[in-house]
């Protein structure tokens, strides 16, 4: 271990971090702010994102020891004596957030993005924020907040909507509650919770879009010291889905994997370390299966090419067919 010293969001600290050791869990692990997000440990989500000597970086695949003496900005340090950013106000103010966990990294990344060019086009805007994953807003209403802050900077007129005139106040958005706390980075998710004596899962993720799991082996895994157990996917049989029709989504994939990154076991141990080392002792062995990585492809018949979804109705991988109608349809 390395004694390194970092300041982040104005406070010095003195830490003790092992080489291996990521930006991200040294924020969140040790010096105790969760706002800094963990959405993919890949660099590929921007979740993580914290601004470091004034340069965005993610801090889940950048090792800590790069950063001795630097000085770390992250989404608490961004609103100042419990005040909004003004940016963040406009997050709230234009529905900008619903599950929340991508908006720190979102509005880090803004921030950047302002600073160094403060007069955007929509198209800048949302090339900027391409790195940064969002599963549930949209964008739309992200890259309307981002814009309207650059316009305000700028001094531009806000763009006023007329509403049309209705009695009461039915139809009158109103800010999401918690909205708040999550531009913050203040509220509180599963990971941010500290349990004591609670044991460390890690998983091992399938490096196939499409494959068959032919075996796992664990036994290695399970003879290292500090490992408390190894589940896999036929341990948890019972499958779900968002529709009716397709129950068929599984926790831990049992017969086939369907996406690379799907979980294929997990491990359970004492630590965090020994939990991600006990997954490199597991041996999966696969058959490769077609996989099909675009539209195209996926809309297409597939010929004798096996299905993702064998509930799928087509010969494709066409989940289900719909029509939708509104309106008067004599008109």
């Amino acid at each position: 271990m390395k004694q390194i010293k970092i300041k982040i969001n104005g406070k010095q600290y003195d830490l003790l971090v092992n080489s291996h050791e990521m930006l991200s869990s040294v924020i969140r692990e040790k010096v105790g702010l969760t706002g800094t997000k963990i959405g993919c440990e890949q660099g590929s989500c921007g979740a993580c994102t914290v601004l470091v000597n004034k340069e965005p970086v993610l801090s889940c695949i950048t090792p800590a020891l790069r950063y001795d003496g630097a000085e770390i900005t992250t989404i608490e340090g961004v609103s100042k004596n419990g005040e909004l950013h003004r940016l963040q106000e406009k997050f709230v103010e234009k529905g900008a957030i619903q599950c929340g966990f991508c908006t720190p990294g979102m509005i880090i990344t803004s921030l950047d993005f302002l600073d160094k060019n403060p007069n955007p086009t929509e198209h800048e805007i949302r090339d900027a924020l391409s790195g940064n994953v969002c599963r549930c807003t949209g964008y739309k209403k992200i890259v309307e907040a981002v814009a309207e802050y650059a316009d305000e900077k700028n001094g531009k007129p806000k763009k006023v909507k007329i509403a049309p005139t209705t009695k009461g106040t039915v139809g009158v958005g109103r800010p999401y509650i918690e909205a708040t706390k999550k531009v913050q980075g203040i509220a509180d998710y599963a990971d941010d919770y500290k349990l004591k004596d609670a044991l460390h899962v890690r998983f091992v993720r399938s490096l196939h879009a499409h494959a068959r799991i032919l075996s796992i082996d664990a036994s290695e895994a399970l003879a290292y010291e500090g490992v408390r157990y190894v589940a896999t996917g036929k341990e948890l049989p019972i499958t779900f889905g968002v529709l009716p029709l397709s129950q068929d989504e599984e926790a831990i994939a049992i017969d086939k994997t369907r996406y690379a990154g799907e979980i294929v076991a997990a491990v359970a141990a004492d630590t965090d370390e020994i939990a991600a080392y006990a997954c490199k002792l597991i041996k999966v062995k696969y058959e490769q299966l077609k996989a099909f990585l675009t539209i195209d492809e996926s809309l297409n018949d597939i010929g004798t090419a096996e299905k993702i979804h064998n509930t799928t109705k087509f010969n494709n991988n066409i989940h289900k067919k719909a029509e939708l109608r509104f309106g008067d349809q004599q008109q």
